[in-house]
């Protein structure tokens, strides 16, 4: 074990009596509910043995005692996790996501999905952007940023850490890592589409490259002629590949930056930005102004709605469904930052149907 590991000891914490089916379970989140005792002699991120009532070790996580969700758990089996635990993890997330021949960017480390909670790692041909969003995974971020520089071979790393997740876990004034040969912005491949993409400004690690299904998903439903509306564009993605199959996008976002990248991105896929409107506005002021009706319509607000509850209100399937025809095409609706595509006959009727009686639309 290096000189640079952060945790010396491992503390005990015994969870209450009626909430250890919560292990058995393997849910990847404890809550300050379930614990008996042992939180309250923790600092943020320090690696814990997590015991039932009783004492008998049952796994290991990292513990925070300024938030309610006191243990993200590293393992349901381990009664320690060391330095070679860290790396394996590491390496098993990297070997298990394979580049493509037309792919130079994806998602190498995908948080809890990966036994890392915490830990997104994003590579974008050759430049990694990481976020440690939990007190445990900032104590090892000088640790996976030299792996990954040396491992991985990459030739930059940088950490864009949100510092509203790091105020959550009670860590302030925590310095970003920045290793390597760093540039300011870098050009990735999907599919058939080239994307710029911002590693040192931008939002999360430059690009949504968990959006790639989704992405993917809508040169299939869409036509040449047919209008797209992209809210919350960010930097084109999903108006790029709307545009390349024919459609005439609208994409608004709130940052100027952002959509003039997006510019750049059509013009990189050969596509003229001319003949796309692109529109600097908050979402919610565009929808309530707006009464254009398009065939299809994508809307993926930023998390930041469950920051300002009245005005994440405005967002609703009612007002989306307002600006979008409602035949064999696609309404993207995202609600809490979580995507979801609803389309043409595949479309939930839970969902869909009240927005068309309340819209004196119908499905066909």
């Amino acid at each position: 074990m290096s000189t640079l590991w952060p945790f010396e000891t491992i503390k005990d914490i015994r969870l209450k009596k009626d909430k250890e089916t919560l292990l058995k379970n393997q849910h990847p989140w404890i809550y300050s509910g379930a614990i008996g005792k042992g939180l309250e002699t923790c600092a943020p991120g320090d690696l814990v043995r997590i015991c039932h009532a009783d004492g008998t070790p049952v796994g290991v996580g990292f513990a925070n005692p300024t938030s309610t969700l006191s243990i993200r758990v590293l393992s349901f089996s381990q009664t320690n996790w060391t330095e070679t635990d860290l790396y394996n993890r590491l390496e098993k997330a990297f070997h298990r996501r394979t580049l493509s021949t037309n792919q130079t960017a994806t998602r190498m480390v995908h948080s809890e999905a990966d036994g890392l909670p915490g830990l997104i790692v994003d590579w974008y041909a050759g430049v990694v952007v990481f976020q440690a969003s939990s007190a445990g995974m900032q104590r090892l971020k000088h640790l996976i940023a030299a792996h990954i520089m040396t491992v991985w071979k990459a030739r930059a790393c940088i950490e864009n850490t949100d510092a509203g997740f790091l105020k959550q876990e009670g860590i302030e004034n925590s310095m970003p890592l920045f290793l390597g040969d760093i540039p300011e912005k870098v050009s990735i491949q999907e599919e058939k589409n080239t994307y710029w993409v911002d590693v040192l400004d931008s939002q999360k690690t430059g690009f949504y490259l968990d959006q790639a299904d989704n992405r993917k998903r809508i040169q299939t439903l869409v036509s040449k002629g047919q209008t797209l509306l992209n809210g919350c564009a960010f930097t084109g993605g999903f108006s790029v590949i709307a545009a390349a199959a024919g459609a005439i996008t609208t994409s608004v976002d709130v940052s100027k930056k952002a959509l003039q990248l997006a510019k750049e991105n059509f013009k990189s896929n050969q596509l003229n930005p001319n003949d796309h409107v692109f529109v600097t506005s908050d979402i919610f002021d565009f929808l309530a102004s707006d009464t254009t009706i398009y065939d299809t319509v994508i809307i993926d607000p930023p998390a930041s709605q469950k920051e300002h509850p009245p005005q994440a209100t405005k967002l609703t399937p009612n007002s989306i469904a307002r600006h979008a025809t409602v035949r064999p095409q696609v309404v993207t609706y995202s609600h809490v930052h979580a995507p979801m595509l609803l389309g043409g006959r595949n479309m939930n009727p839970l969902f869909v149907m009240p927005v068309c009686r309340a819209n004196g639309k119908s499905l066909s």
